[in-house]
């Protein structure tokens, strides 16, 4: 909700989203069940292509996700890719 008051919802591709540390198998299912509901019902953007269960965040094992590069999500393959170099 956050981020729709904010206006990001209107400027973002895809959302990626971070496996909740703790969690049931059943308990994520029924997260991200939620998300894609608000997403569409409530936020007007069902078309919003969302990658969960990634290893950044509050989770193990985890991975560095740098503010401010670029993302490809590749649905075919299943890949989410960072093209920019994190740090110069």
């Amino acid at each position: 909700m956050n981020y729709a008051a904010q206006g990001i919802l209107d400027v973002i591709a895809g959302m990626l989203i971070g496996r909740p540390q703790g969690y049931s198998h059943d308990e994520r299912a029924e997260l991200y069940g939620r998300l894609t509901d608000l997403l569409g019902r409530e936020l007007g953007r069902p078309d919003l292509p969302v990658v969960a269960e990634m290893d950044f965040g509050h989770t193990g094992p985890m991975f560095i996700l740098p503010y401010g590069g670029r993302a490809i999500v590749d649905r075919k393959r299943r890949e989410v890719t960072l093209p920019d170099q994190a740090v110069t």
